[in-house]
């Protein structure tokens, strides 16, 4: 869940990146929807915080990727 929250999250960034960089490159001015825009990326980034916590709190997260779920340990 984590990892699809920060692909998500860093997708609409550089979108919102990609559209605000097109409106400098016009000489035009920000408009209400990139603020919006930015406002929606700053909600999933709280989302994405509270996810982590909870998964951390509970236990339930992917824990260490190289050892998770291993019997033996890693050869190194």
């Amino acid at each position: 869940m984590i990892l699809a929250l920060l692909l998500l999250v860093i997708a609409l960034c550089v979108v919102l990146a990609g559209w605000a960089g097109w409106f400098v490159a016009r000489d035009r001015a920000v408009i209400l929807n990139q603020l919006w825009g930015g406002a929606v990326i700053e909600g999933l980034v709280l989302v994405q915080g509270v996810v982590a916590v909870v998964q951390g709190a509970t236990g339930a997260g992917a824990g260490d990727p190289c050892c998770s779920g291993a019997t033996t340990p890693p050869p190194w």
